[in-house]
């Protein structure tokens, strides 16, 4: 008898997202929802969706949709 192929796993829903942290931060790193670190330069990440209501919760980032 042949082994039975395993489903594929199910597609998380991710979202993609720029965040930098604001200039009242200085330029000191910030780490959020388990993801970081994060400077005054934007960056993309692709995220949870609780990580993205966490990341948008820090008034220390600024956080918006990547393109």
């Amino acid at each position: 008898m042949a082994a039975k192929k395993p489903d594929a796993a199910p597609a998380r829903a991710t979202v993609r997202l720029k965040v930098r942290t604001v200039a009242a931060h200085g330029n000191a790193p910030r780490y959020r929802a388990g993801l970081g670190p994060f400077w005054r330069d934007p960056v993309v990440v692709e995220v949870e969706p609780w990580q993205a209501a966490a990341l948008h919760r820090d008034s220390m980032l600024a956080v918006s949709e990547a393109e």
